[in-house]
């Protein structure tokens, strides 16, 4: 294992929990500011990336790492994110 990065079911990595969040990607600036606070969390205007490049960089990530786990700045949320888009960020910190 490199860098906290491994390759996982989903029910795995959930370890008992039923609680999943589903981004939305490429929203329009508009669309975000209407949206409730709730829903702004798992939203962004970043596009994502095409599916065969983000399973691509999931996987060079899962060979060469991503850092050392953090929290409020290198999390799960922010590998999946920078997957995606190519930018890492993360909101789950601030959820409650």
């Amino acid at each position: 294992m490199h860098g906290g990065v491994v390759e996982t079911c989903l029910d795995c990595f959930l370890s008992g929990s039923d609680v999943v969040y589903v981004y939305r990607y490429g929203m329009s600036m508009r669309d975000l500011q209407l949206s409730s606070h709730v829903l702004c969390q798992t939203c962004t205007i970043k596009k994502s990336k095409p599916a065969t490049e983000v399973v691509e960089t999931a996987k060079e990530k899962l060979e060469v790492g991503f850092g050392t786990y953090n929290l409020v700045s290198n999390s799960c949320e922010d590998f999946a994110t920078f997957c995606k888009t190519g930018t890492s960020f993360c909101q789950q910190a601030y959820r409650r």
